[in-house]
């Protein structure tokens, strides 16, 4: 069978059709008809979980319906397989106790108000500039009954201003904002010293920037990056009687490349 009646056989059943599309728009069609696919099916499991999140550093953070970024992705995170490569640094951060934490590109606050759960003493931030994202966000913090704050504006050469000037401060900044993570090497040498730092790294938008920040943290933190690997069906019990190809969908994150996290925290 040629690729385009592959791709119409699987496109059909979702009311798509690809008959007119010109080669390159094939691949275009097939994964927006796969996410819509996905999103259906992975709302109709997370009701079944209450929207509750099953396993991971975040067990028990109740989610909102409808997210800010991609409602493909709740059930991932419901069932903990969303980038479970960096739980280990996360649960390392827990242990480290920073008693403020600075979420940029915080969207609905998974993990802005899922640290807040685990760590309920300290001043927890966001920031994001998708305006969507503001409703999800406080309607997340309503359902969790936890109070985090909200900022209008995050400045790198001072990123904790009108958040902490003590001495004492334990920060913990966590990134992911579609390659602005450059920015941090604008950060002020005395907050840089005492930061442990979660970075999502986006070479796709600015290349070489995860090799830059490796270099430029690697002299006053211990470093280590993760890549994104694969998931195990089998892993995940509640998606037990669901096809393998439709599971494979379920757990795809629909990432533009291979992912890569930082990880850094003071020597």
């Amino acid at each position: 069978m040629g690729r385009k009646k592959i791709i119409e056989a699987i496109l059909r059943p979702l009311g798509f059709g690809v008959y007119r599309l010109k080669p390159e728009a094939y691949e275009s069609n097939f994964l927006s008809a796969a996410l819509r696919y996905k999103k259906s099916i992975a709302h109709s499991l997370a009701e079944k979980a209450n929207y509750t999140v099953i396993r991971g550093p975040f067990s028990g953070l109740k989610l909102p319906e409808t997210g800010a970024w991609s409602d493909a992705d709740v059930l991932s995170k419901i069932i903990g397989s969303y980038e479970a490569e960096i739980f280990p640094f996360l649960e390392s951060e827990i242990r480290r106790k920073p008693n403020v934490i600075v979420n940029v590109g915080a969207s609905e606050g998974y993990y802005a108000i899922g640290l807040k759960r685990r760590l309920p003493s300290s001043d927890v931030y966001t920031y994001d500039i998708d305006i969507k994202s503001f409703f999800a966000l406080e309607y997340c913090k309503k359902i969790n009954g936890v109070d985090i704050t909200r900022l209008d504006r995050f400045d790198y050469n001072d990123p904790l201003r009108g958040i902490s000037n003590s001495n004492k401060t334990i920060p913990l900044f966590i990134f992911d904002c579609e390659g602005f993570e450059k920015n941090i090497i604008n950060f002020p040498k005395n907050i840089l010293n005492m930061s442990g730092f979660i970075i999502e790294l986006h070479d796709l938008f600015v290349p070489n920037i995860s090799k830059s920040l490796i270099e430029y943290l690697s002299g006053s933190h211990v470093v280590t990056v993760v890549t994104q690997r694969g998931r195990c069906l089998e892993d995940y019990p509640e998606l037990a009687g669901v096809r393998g190809p439709i599971g494979a969908l379920l757990l795809d994150e629909f990432r533009g490349d291979t992912m890569q996290w930082l990880y850094a925290v003071p020597k």
